[in-house]
């Protein structure tokens, strides 16, 4: 890669972490509504479509943060006009159109994460700029989606469920860090998430830290499914340590649109670890992510959760799912946050597509992923890479066994 490439990625970054230098707490924590035990009994009782998703006050201040969520605001807004100026001086001093390209979707994609926060609870608002961030997948897909929910609920071999601890989870995270030399990450129990567990990173930051959900009741997963998480998470950790070697920064702050392919690489060597006949829970869930995205967005909570049921689904991974696409929204009919439907199982998609393009082209399948897990990036932007630097291919310090 030239030097003056580098040069100017390195401007640019410069630029990006010093607009950023005031703290945000992380979007999934602003985007927990207070009341999520009152929603999940409201649905016992029948009641889910007259039940509003409520979130703290401007001035209360945000879960295991100093600052309050007006504060949180008003740094947002300071940081999307530093952004815009940025993005602004980027023809300035880009002599590399491809250089251009790639940050000016980053920094439009930062924007319109940062106005998300500004607009939790304006339906109409929320959902829009969830849609430009991670936009609807084709009715096709959808149709493919809920096949295989058909197919699961068909199957009689549903996985037992197990429950084990907090503190067991984070153990074998430990374990996994051991194994495949991981160092810089630290692991925490915490209340305030919706997910079982999340890793956590600051743009062209070093450190990664993943949330464990801190439940005295325990974390439930399928049989096998502990594995097969790590597994997953894993994947993240890889792509973000991999893309720290590469020349530009962006591989590991993450391209515009890397979720997508992040989320299908990781979902694709999950599935291929269990070795399961039929549908795995795993392949199952992702699918349910999409088709309930398509439902919430014409039909009503206490709908969604009698069809969940009605595919097999337990209660909890019902209200779960029914969650995570409502969140950011009161959870009135039409209005969604659509990361997780636009993501999980179009990314997975992706995935195999890609991969099976590679093999018949005499790539091997173990080749084509570890050309993916070379920082973060979506598959869309390889032909701009490749033709700008040379990826580390040898950068294998972080590559584990796990993974393939």
């Amino acid at each position: 890669m030239a030097i003056k490439t580098k040069k100017l990625d390195f401007l640019i970054t410069q630029q990006i972490i010093e607009a950023k230098k005031e703290l945000l707490c992380n979007i999934y924590t602003f985007l927990k509504p207070v009341n999520v035990a009152e929603f999940s009994d409201s649905f016992k009782f029948q009641k889910a479509n007259k039940f509003k998703l409520i979130y703290g006050k401007d001035e209360e201040k945000i879960t295991s943060k100093p600052y309050t969520r007006i504060e949180i605001k008003l740094r947002c807004l300071r940081q999307i006009e530093k952004f815009q100026k940025i993005k602004e001086n980027l023809k300035k001093y880009c002599l590399d159109k491809n250089i251009y390209f790639l940050y000016k979707n980053f920094l439009n994609e930062l924007i319109l994460k940062r106005k998300l926060y500004l607009h939790v609870g304006d339906n109409d608002k929320f959902t829009e700029i969830s849609r430009k961030i991670y936009p609807l997948p084709s009715k096709e897909i959808f149709q493919q989606a809920l096949s295989i929910l058909e197919k699961f609920c068909l199957s009689k071999n549903k996985p037992k469920l197990i429950r084990i601890s907090s503190r067991k989870f984070v153990d074998e995270f430990k374990k996994l860090f051991k194994k495949n030399k991981i160092e810089d990450c630290e692991i925490v129990l915490e209340k305030a998430i919706n997910s079982r567990v999340m890793v956590v990173r600051k743009i062209f930051g070093n450190q990664i830290k993943v949330h464990v959900r801190d439940n005295k009741k325990g974390i439930v997963f399928a049989a096998g499914e502990l594995q097969i998480t790590l597994q997953h998470e894993l994947v993240h950790i890889l792509r973000n340590k991999n893309g720290k070697k590469q020349p530009l920064s962006i591989l590991q702050a993450g391209t515009a649109g890397y979720a997508k392919t992040e989320e299908g690489l990781a979902s694709y060597l999950s599935i291929q670890k269990i070795k399961q006949k039929g549908i795995s829970l795993t392949l199952a869930r992702n699918a349910l992510r999409t088709v309930v995205l398509f439902w919430a967005l014409k039909i009503d909570n206490q709908e969604i959760y009698k069809k969940i049921r009605h595919f097999g689904f337990s209660h909890q991974l019902a209200i779960e799912t029914i969650l995570r696409v409502k969140r950011g929204t009161d959870g009135a009919s039409g209005a969604v946050f659509s990361k997780d439907g636009s993501t999980y199982y179009p990314g997975l998609l992706e995935i195999e597509k890609f991969i099976k393009e590679k093999i018949s082209k005499g790539w091997t399948e173990k080749k084509a992923v570890n050309l993916l897990l070379q920082g973060k990036f979506a598959i869309s932007d390889l032909k701009i890479l490749e033709k700008i630097i040379e990826f580390k291919k040898h950068n294998y310090k972080y590559y584990s066994k796990e993974v393939m």
